[in-house]
């Protein structure tokens, strides 16, 4: 199985806009990474496993739960979803293959379902290209959802009504992605900081529509952009 590379520079592009966007949220991040990289196995045995082919006993016997431990590793794993996109990124070089642990750590319930029906533990690597095709295909279609909502609001363009934008087929399939689409949600906030992303942030990280009559779009771009950037401890 190999990834195209379409997708890795789908991947990449999403990642660099949200690094642009969020500077802050990425250099935590790259600092908790690096702090948990150093923590990893080194020496010739370790690079030998991680470059080795799938056929490999050694690739096949390594498992990268040695390394899915201590406070630099929880460090990361608690800035929580936001930092997804980035860890898929990260993905694209094999020598950060023991990112498949944050991963799974932060969507178990797909984790699971990006496994071959096998006797044997998957490899590491096998799971980073799983991770890699799952993802594309992830933005891919949060994309297609965005162009029908967007498609849906065009009909709309007058009009003051919350409610024609927000309550129909097109926002609520958005919705239902849940907060794995919340990155790729402030990804396209950023681009404008007007709009109805706000709306959709609300249902997803607050489980419910904002209530408001009026809205400040400069003062809920503050909001939302503060929040995503945030500490997390």
């Amino acid at each position: 199985m190999s990834v195209s590379q379409e997708s890795l520079d789908q991947i990449k592009t999403l990642a660099d806009a949200l690094a642009l966007a969020f500077p802050h949220l990425q250099k935590d991040f790259e600092c908790r990474f690096a702090k948990w990289k150093d923590t990893w196995p080194r020496g010739g045995g370790f690079w030998q496993w991680v470059r080795a082919g799938p056929k490999s006993s050694l690739y096949k016997l390594f498992s990268s739960s040695t390394v899915a431990r201590g406070q630099e590793r929880d460090s990361l794993v608690a800035m929580g979803s936001k930092i997804i996109p980035h860890i898929v990124n990260k993905l694209r070089d094999e020598e950060n293959v023991f990112a498949v642990e944050i991963y799974t750590e932060l969507r178990p319930a797909v984790e699971m379902n990006l496994h071959p029906t096998t006797s044997e533990p998957p490899a590491p690597a096998d799971q980073a290209r799983r991770i890699l095709i799952h993802y594309s295909a992830l933005i891919a279609n949060f994309n297609d959802r965005v162009n029908a909502w967007e498609a849906h609001k065009l009909n709309f363009l007058t009009s003051s009504n919350s409610d024609h934008f927000i309550r129909h087929e097109t926002f609520d399939a958005l919705v239902e992605m849940g907060d794995i689409a919340v990155p790729l949600i402030m990804e396209m906030y950023s681009r404008t900081r007007v709009g109805w992303w706000c709306e959709l942030l609300f249902r997803i990280v607050e489980g419910r529509p904002s209530g408001m009559g009026v809205f400040v779009w400069r003062e809920l771009w503050e909001k939302w952009s503060k929040w995503f950037e945030e500490s997390h401890d």
